[in-house]
């Protein structure tokens, strides 16, 4: 691994994992895991369930940013949904899983503009890790019937305590996962560049800034 990949792991990663084993509830073979994007947080909390044996469904805006998780076998071509084309993409999302019970885990970086949507996604008593919150104002009334009816969890999540970061690092180590980082990299004099790149919501995977 290199020294930029390794960069990646003690913020993005530790959520990423956290966001997949939130409190007791522990990543279980054969669960079926949403992320939301390819961001940094997002594309190693699909690598972690994939290498922890889960499957993986995806949000993208288009299929070139799907490239790395496609290529590495992380995402199967048909598990991905474009959010664009699909704005109301929990149902589509839905349709996906066996008999359109819905994900186990929802990788939520968003926030209340898609909130909604990911409580649709989501099978009874299931969970969504809320690791992000983008936006402050929701397309819907937050819908507390459909967390009620259907018994869901929602955590919020950021980083993690030495202990997770440690049991990161052994299922990764085992699995050689190795983060997915953008093609684009900045100097540090170019930081206000890379943060513009960032928002700018281009990119794919971590983005890299060489000091």
């Amino acid at each position: 691994m290199t020294y930029e990949e390794a960069a990646a792991l003690p913020c993005a990663g530790v959520t990423a994992w956290n966001a997949l084993n939130s409190g007791e509830r522990r990543l279980v073979p054969g669960s079926i895991v949403l992320v939301q994007g390819t961001g940094g947080v997002s594309s190693l909390a699909a690598q972690l369930a994939h290498a922890a044996g889960c499957r993986v469904i995806a949000l993208s805006s288009s299929a070139a940013k799907m490239t790395e998780l496609l290529r590495l076998g992380v995402v199967h071509p048909g598990d991905w949904v474009n959010y664009r084309e699909n704005p109301h993409w929990g149902e589509a999302v839905r349709a996906l899983t066996p008999a359109g019970r819905g994900v186990d885990v929802v990788v939520e970086v968003v926030g209340m503009s898609s909130i909604n949507e990911s409580l649709i996604a989501t099978r009874r008593r299931g969970v969504i890790s809320v690791v992000g919150h983008l936006d402050g104002t929701p397309k819907d009334p937050f819908s507390l019937h459909e967390v009620l009816m259907k018994r869901l969890h929602i955590v919020g999540v950021h980083v993690g305590p030495r202990r997770d970061f440690e049991d990161m690092l052994q299922l990764m180590a085992v699995k050689e996962v190795h983060p997915i980082l953008d093609d684009k990299r900045f100097t540090l004099p170019q930081l206000k560049e890379a943060y513009a790149y960032l928002k700018s919501q281009k990119h794919s995977g971590k983005i890299v800034v060489t000091v």
